[in-house]
């Protein structure tokens, strides 16, 4: 049985429908990359399978039970969610960060447990000699470690990422997707929007694509990733090449 299924969900944001009757299923242990031109409704989804969003029509299902029947405490224990964009609390430690996330386990102060979740978090991410460095003083690519750590310290089933990769240069890039990748292996079910569409082809085991708020195509990277479905969704010709994984502009500037 699918961990998330999404069943005929629609979403509003005031009076636009951000979301049209969207169908989604996600396997344990699965990376689904959600892709779709700006507008498309990538952020929205995501939103509302972590429960942020509540749907006007429609309902999703986590392990065959429905969203809205679980408690915040519960939902907060089987999902992590890192959003696009957090602001870096500047007075707390790497440590005294991830243990935020340990929120939802929390009766009246931080226990023994909950410190070693944490510096388990951190090294799973590879960021564990950053524990006691300010937040203020962490790259980019370091802070988006530490945020997905914090995710990770509430011990998630389900991990959703939005666009965890933005604003970052390429070394890091391929460092956050190999992390990614790592701890859907692990098991751990992952949906992440993603922008780059070699970096979704090389890592996503399924596709979902969006396109003014609807399901265009959902499936395999080879069977989503193809020129004339990427024409039709960006506007814009591409190159598709499978045999490097890549997905590159039809034409090069010169």
């Amino acid at each position: 049985m699918a961990v998330i299924r999404v069943r005929g969900v629609s979403v509003y944001l005031g009076d636009h429908q951000a979301l049209r009757s969207v169908e989604l299923e996600v396997e344990r242990g699965e990376l689904l990359a959600v892709i779709g031109p700006n507008g498309s409704g990538k952020t929205t989804l995501l939103r509302t399978i972590a429960g942020v969003l509540k749907p006007r029509v429609g309902t999703v299902y986590i392990d065959g039970r429905e969203l809205r029947e679980y408690s915040r405490r519960e939902l907060a224990r089987r999902l992590g969610y890192v959003p696009q964009r957090l602001a870096p609390q500047q007075s707390l430690t790497v440590l005294e960060f991830v243990l935020t996330g340990r929120r939802a386990y929390i009766s009246f102060d931080y226990t023994r447990r909950d410190y070693e979740k944490a510096l388990e978090a951190l090294r799973k991410v590879g960021a564990e000699d950053l524990a006691d460095r300010p937040l203020s003083a962490l790259s980019g690519g370091e802070f988006q470690r530490v945020i997905i750590a914090r995710a990770l310290a509430c011990e998630p089933e389900v991990l959703i990422l939005d666009e965890p990769t933005s604003n970052l240069d390429p070394k890091y890039q391929v460092e956050i997707m190999e992390l990614v990748r790592r701890l859907s292996r692990s098991g751990m079910t992952v949906i992440s929007s993603m922008h780059d569409l070699t970096q979704v082809y090389r890592y996503a085991d399924k596709v979902l694509a969006l396109k003014d708020g609807r399901v265009y195509a959902c499936g395999r990277p080879e069977e989503v990733l193809t020129e004339d479905n990427l024409r039709q969704i960006y506007g814009v010709k591409v190159r598709v090449l499978p045999e490097y994984k890549a997905v590159i502009p039809d034409q090069l500037p010169t």
